[in-house]
């Protein structure tokens, strides 16, 4: 019989695992492994708000946590070279823009009054 092998957990998956479980540390770290790090910042960031929905007891710490992520991803579109986004890169500005009537770019208002 042929023997069935599994691949090895990816960093998103060990990202994954660890904020359902509450190990913000471990998150972090594995988020850092990971392939695609803006795209799982950001998935980050939506299961911490959905996992603050559904443990309100917990949601100040897990907020602050899916804010961090927010703030990575932030972080990584505003150092990202133009020849990488090509495309989408004049959305991407618009997005980081400072606004003097928001108080900062769009993602951060966005982010601060919860909107999605």
């Amino acid at each position: 019989t042929k023997r069935r092998e599994w691949p090895m957990a990816e960093a998103v998956d060990v990202m994954l695992w660890a904020l359902s479980f509450g190990q913000w540390e471990l998150a972090r770290a594995a988020w850092r492994r990971t392939h695609w790090p803006l795209d799982t910042a950001l998935l980050a960031a939506a299961l911490c708000k959905r996992l603050a929905w559904e443990l309100p007891l917990e949601a100040e710490g897990i907020n602050a946590v899916g804010t961090a992520f927010e703030d990575d991803a932030i972080g990584l579109l505003s150092q990202m070279p133009a020849e990488t986004v090509s495309g989408w890169r004049k959305d991407t500005n618009l997005l980081l823009r400072r606004n003097a009537e928001m108080g900062g770019c769009i993602l951060e208002f966005c982010r601060d009054n919860s909107f999605k």
